[in-house]
């Protein structure tokens, strides 16, 4: 079954991408399986002098799987999102925050929930909340501790990307197939009728009155090449109607425009084991993301690069860049873009110390510099 295992963890990200996890077996009867795995995160964060404790997007998950007739296999997955630390005033470092961690106030929150069936000669077919397919392609830069995945347009609009498809995908039906050293996938949402209301916890770029819109069904596509010397390289695409009905600058209630998500990617290595990792992304978007003034761009261009050198010593150095940038006219000057430098010490493979600082140097839409704040952390993470 190595094709089929390969297909399911490409619902999440890439196989060679996911960090090494001891999943605590809950049932196995030979045929049926239930295991549970996640991790625990929390770190100290400083921004100009004010600290907070903060949640490292932890969760828990359950996979279960059935052998059926004829080669086949059912499977499911439910993740839910947890905690640890909730406070009712959070320390904002950036505009839109970190990625969407759930709703406001809520402890746990559904991150994904799945069913599907699958063939090594056949792929899968899975229904539910998941990953997007384009996740395979975008998704080896979305894992810095503490900042980063701003650049990219995996969670836009300071969401975790289900509506628009290209994160967490909302009602999603995808079909994904594994063909010698390629990964093909395919995506359709039926994500239509649902208002969306932004708002925003920066008071310096506040929209008043809350922002609305409404997505469309959506679709994507995208495919992972796997090459010699430990290479991935892939391409994806995701497009989505949306309608704005309300409080969007320089936007007509009740106009639809097209929301279109072209990326690409280089990988190399493997995400936690020794030696270098590293992977880059770019995101070519229209109609995708708002700027500092909350105006739709309506051309935007992103990156995202994530660089680690793990040592035989347990010592992890990191560094990466995050940038977005307005393509949309000659007026906006827009342009999110900070580095990050950090280090993991890996007390065990699934136990490790990490630290990350963001040093910021992004530029609003009047060609003035940001106000967004220089930030530093410290944490502790536990993979199970």
């Amino acid at each position: 079954m190595k094709n089929l295992k390969w297909t399911l963890a490409a619902t999440a990200v890439t196989a060679s991408l996911v960090a090494p996890t001891q999943a605590v077996e809950l049932y196995n009867d030979g045929k049926t399986k239930f295991n549970l795995n996640g991790d625990l995160s929390v770190f100290y964060m400083n921004s100009d002098g004010n600290g907070e404790v903060g949640d490292g997007f932890s969760r828990f998950m359950f996979d279960m799987s059935r052998e059926l007739k004829d080669g086949w296999t059912g499977f499911g997955k439910l993740e839910q999102g947890v905690a640890l630390s909730n406070t009712d005033n959070k320390l904002v470092v950036n505009r839109n925050g970190l990625t969407s961690t759930g709703p406001s106030g809520d402890h746990t929150w559904l991150r994904q929930g799945y069913v599907g069936i699958g063939n090594d000669t056949y792929g899968s077919i899975t229904i539910g909340k998941m990953f997007s397919v384009g996740y395979k392609v975008t998704g080896g830069t979305d894992i810095f501790e503490m900042f980063g995945s701003q650049g990219a347009g995996v969670y836009n609009f300071g969401t975790d990307g289900g509506f628009s498809g290209t994160g967490r995908a909302e009602q999603a039906i995808q079909y994904n197939l594994d063909w010698n050293n390629f990964s093909f996938g395919l995506q359709v949402t039926a994500a239509s009728g649902t208002d969306i209301e932004l708002t925003n916890e920066d008071d310096e770029v506040a929209i008043e009155p809350a922002a609305t819109i409404n997505y469309s069904d959506s679709y994507g596509w995208s495919v992972v090449y796997s090459a010699p010397y430990n290479l991935q390289f892939g391409v994806a695409y995701n497009n989505a109607s949306v309608t704005f009905t309300e409080g969007f600058q320089d936007i007509t209630e009740g106009a639809v425009v097209e929301d279109e998500m072209t990326s690409a990617s280089v990988t190399y290595g493997s995400y936690h084991n020794r030696g270098l990792y590293m992977s880059w992304v770019f995101s070519d978007m229209k109609n995708h993301e708002v700027n500092d003034e909350s105006q739709l761009m309506t051309e935007s261009q992103g990156s995202e690069l994530y660089v680690s050198y793990r040592f035989d010593n347990e010592w992890a150095l990191v560094t990466g860049y995050n940038s977005l940038q307005d393509k949309s006219d000659s007026t906006s000057e827009y342009h999110l873009k900070y580095a990050i430098v950090g280090f993991n010490y890996f007390l065990d493979d699934d136990f490790y110390i990490y630290s990350e600082a963001k040093i910021d140097n992004s530029q609003l839409s009047a060609n003035t510099n940001s106000t967004a704040e220089n930030a530093i952390g410290v944490g502790i993470k536990y993979n199970f």
